[in-house]
Formats: structure tokens, C-alpha cells, sequence
């Protein structure tokens, strides 16, 4: 599941991965990415997990 997240990200984030973002977002331990990103992060986040579900 991590790999596939980190896809994900690295497509959004020019190749970081979620632990690049934690360590650039300053984020503390269990501190959620998602709750920690402005409005257009969110959004692009948000639609890209919209359109990974399975149906």
C-alpha cells in the first residue's frame, strides 16, 4: 500500500515521496499529510485517490 501511495505523490510532488514530504512539511510522528496541505494539494490529493477506487 506504502508504494502505491508514494506513486502517487511522486507524480504530485516531482518525485518526492510521502517521507520527503513529512520531512519537508516539518510534520510531526502520526501527523497525517493529508491534514497538513493547502487547498489545491488537497484537492489534487483527494482526485487522485478518488480515481484509484475500485468500483
Amino acid at each position: 500500500m506504502a508504494e502505491f501511495h508514494n506513486a502517487g505523490y511522486r507524480g504530485l510532488y516531482n518525485g518526492e515521496t510521502a517521507d520527503d514530504i513529512f520531512k519537508r512539511k516539518k510534520l510531526r510522528y502520526r501527523e497525517d499529510i493529508l491534514d497538513n496541505m493547502n487547498e489545491d494539494e488537497l484537492i489534487a490529493n483527494l482526485f487522485r485517490i478518488n480515481q484509484t477506487k475500485n468500483f
